[in-house]
C-alpha cells in the first residue's frame, strides 16, 4: 500500500503540489513522469505532467480567461473550465489523495460574490490512472469540454486516455451504504481496442456512505475513491 493524502487553502501556486508528487511518486505510476511549472496568469500557477507520450495540464487561474484543466492526446485534446461565470473566483486543487496506479483530487472553487451561490464552496472532482498502454488517462465529472457547475451534483462522467477518439457520457448514481460494494469497469473509447483502464473503476453499490476521499480495503486489496471512482492500489 503506497497512499499518501495531500491538502491545501485557496492558491494560485502549483509548487507545493508539485513537490509533493514529485517527493511520492516512486514507486507509482508517475515514477517516470515529468512535471514541470509554468505560468499562465501568475507565476507557477500550471503543472504540465507528461508520461509517455501523454500530457496533462493543471492550471489554478481565472476561470473565466483559461482552461483549468486540458489533456493532450494523439488524436483529441479535452480541455474545460469549472464553473464558469460563476463569481470570478477562481479554482484550485483543494484535496489529493495518491496511489500506485492514480491520484484522485478535487478542484475547488469559492464564488465570492455571487449573488446565486454567495460563498458556497463548488467542487468539481477528477481522477488521473495509467492506462494499459502506459500513458496518462483522465475521469472527470461534470459536461463535456464546458463549464462544470457543481459536479458532484450531476451523475455524468468521461473518460478520456491517449488513444481516445471521443468521450462519451456515462451516468452512474451509485448507491451508498449498501451491504456490498459493486464496481463496474471505466472504459475510454479509443482507436485501439487493446487499451484499457485496469485500475479504474465506477462504483455502483458501495459500502462507504458518500462523497470524500477515502481509502477502502476489499479481499486485501487498497482502493482510493471520491465516493465515484475508485483506483486500485496493487
Amino acid at each position: 500500500m503506497s497512499i499518501s493524502v495531500f491538502s491545501q487553502s485557496r492558491t494560485k501556486d502549483m509548487s507545493v503540489l508539485k513537490a509533493f508528487l514529485d517527493e511520492n511518486k516512486a514507486g507509482t505510476f508517475l515514477e517516470d513522469a515529468t512535471l514541470e511549472l509554468s505560468t499562465t496568469a501568475v507565476e507557477n500557477d500550471t503543472l504540465t505532467i507528461t508520461l509517455g507520450d501523454s500530457q496533462l495540464k493543471l492550471a489554478a487561474t481565472a476561470s473565466g480567461n483559461y482552461n483549468d484543466i486540458e489533456y493532450t492526446g494523439s488524436n483529441m485534446t479535452v480541455s474545460f473550465k469549472g464553473n464558469d461565470g460563476y463569481g470570478g473566483s477562481y479554482p484550485y486543487i483543494s484535496k489529493l489523495m495518491f496511489c500506485k496506479n492514480g491520484i484522485v483530487f478535487e478542484y475547488m472553487r469559492r464564488n465570492t460574490g455571487d449573488s446565486a451561490y454567495g460563498t458556497e464552496h463548488i467542487i468539481y472532482p477528477v481522477a488521473v490512472t495509467v492506462d494499459s498502454a502506459g500513458n496518462l488517462a483522465m475521469i472527470y465529472w461534470g459536461i463535456n469540454g464546458l463549464s462544470v457547475a457543481n459536479a458532484y451534483t450531476s451523475n455524468i462522467y468521461y473518460a478520456v486516455t491517449y488513444s481516445s477518439i471521443s468521450v462519451s457520457a456515462v451516468t452512474v448514481i451509485p448507491q451508498n451504504s449498501a451491504q456490498f460494494t459493486s464496481l463496474a469497469p471505466i472504459v475510454a473509447n479509443t482507436s485501439d481496442n487493446a487499451v484499457s483502464l485496469p485500475y479504474a473503476y465506477a462504483a455502483v453499490h458501495q459500502q462507504v456512505a458518500g462523497l470524500g476521499l477515502t481509502k477502502v480495503v476489499m479481499d486485501g486489496t487498497y482502493y482510493i475513491t471520491n465516493g465515484l471512482w475508485y483506483i486500485k492500489d496493487e
